[in-house]
Order: C-alpha cells, then structure tokens, then sequence
C-alpha cells in the first residue's frame, strides 16, 4: 500500500485552491484546478466544463435577427449580481435605467407539496436509513447552488439594483471615440484599485464581472481601420 500524500495536505483543498478562501460564487474545476465562474446558464456551463476561467475575455458576435447575444449577456449579469459579486458595465449610448433594464430577475424554485411531504408511503425497514440520511444532511455543510435560474422577461427592481454590487459606466453618446474609450479605461481602472485595495484590508478575494456591450457599435460613432486598435 502506498503513504504517498500530497504536498500540503489534503484537507480543505481541491487542485491548487483553498477551497475555504474561495471567492463568492466561484468553484475550482475538476479538470486542471482553475477557478471558474457560473455563465449564468446551466446548458452552458455544462458545455464549458463547469463555467469561464477566471481572467477569461470573451467575445460574442451580436446577430440583428436573433435574441442568442442579449439573451447571454442578460444570464451572465444575473448571476454575478446573486452570488454577490462585483459586476461594471459600459454601454454607449444607453442611460442608467436602460442598462439596468438587462439585469434579469431570478426565478425563486417552487417546492411542490409532493417534494415536501416527509410521510413517504415507503416500507417501514427502510425508514430508517432516510432518516439517518437526513441525520447527515444537517451535520454537513450545505454547498451553495452553482448557476440558478432566471426569468429574462422580467428585471430587477430599483430596490434590488439600489442593493446589488454592480456599477455602470455611463458614456457620453455625442464624446468623440477616443474620449469614449479612455471613460471606460479609467472606469474600469478604478474599480479595479478599489477592489485591491478591499482584499489588502479584509485578505477576501472579490470576482469581477465586467461588460461591455455592443463593442464597435454605431453607439461608438465613426470608426477607422486605425480606431480598431484603439478598440
């Protein structure tokens, strides 16, 4: 029989994680150890293995005749804005209340009363074993739910954004391109010190989730072969 144990033990660890100090919202992936975040939609994480990487840019084409984009773009704010994590988002030539407009409200799952009736018609042999699992369940620690569920036809209250951990980077629709791109730059700067400086007083690692929606739009006025770079 082999003594081999990894170096630095294997409690409380999973790849090269503490899964203790584990940011908000986030899980490391069964594949290589990375930390991942929920896309919002459970299809997708699936097909992602589990989620984005952390520190992943992704870019989604936008298609005129179909809803695929804003439908993403609406489960990925979702999801950072409940499980509380730090969510920018710039828009051009879109106000406050029209950005807000994309955050989705998240469906609350119903408890049927089938699902919730403890008297199961079961034999009585078995009776013991559901109550020795339930025992169980509540000497564990529940995990917190991995992507949740969320009604797109419906947007969170004023309330609920008042509360949320988001900011919005409002954009001068009319500011040449060059203006438009340095307001985001020193929007997104910020936050970034902000949370750095939040970790270097509390050690507690914060995600942020940051959008940009329609990249190059006509929102963003004439652009040149050389304002791309820029982009």
């Amino acid at each position: 029989m082999s003594s081999f144990v990894r170096k630095g033990g294997r409690r409380g660890r999973r790849g090269n994680v503490e899964t203790s100090t584990l940011p908000e919202g986030t899980k490391t992936s069964t594949l290589n150890g990375s930390l991942l975040i929920s896309t919002g939609l459970h299809d997708l994480d699936q097909i992602l293995n589990g989620g984005y990487n952390i520190g992943t840019l992704i870019l989604v084409e936008e298609d005129v005749h179909g809803a695929h984009f804003n439908n993403l773009w609406k489960y990925f704010l979702g999801e950072g804005i409940t499980t509380n994590q730090r969510v920018c988002v710039a828009s051009p030539g879109n106000d406050k209340d029209t950005i807000i407009r994309d955050f989705p409200y998240q469906s609350k799952k119903k408890i049927s009363k089938k699902e919730n009736d403890t008297d199961l018609r079961i034999a009585f042999q078995y009776k013991k074993y559901l109550d020795e699992d339930k025992n169980l369940g509540r000497s564990m620690v529940k995990k917190p739910q991995w992507c949740h569920d969320y009604n797109l036809s419906k947007s969170i209250s004023g309330n609920e954004a008042v509360k949320a951990n988001m900011e919005i980077c409002e954009v001068d629709e009319s500011s040449p391109l060059e203006e438009k791109c340095r307001a985001i730059y020193d929007f997104l700067l910020h936050e970034i010190n902000e949370l750095n400086s939040q970790f270097a007083e509390t050690k507690k690692g914060i995600i942020l989730r940051v959008g940009i929606k329609s990249l190059g739009s006509i929102n963003w006025g004439r652009i040149t072969k050389e304002d791309v770079f820029m982009i």
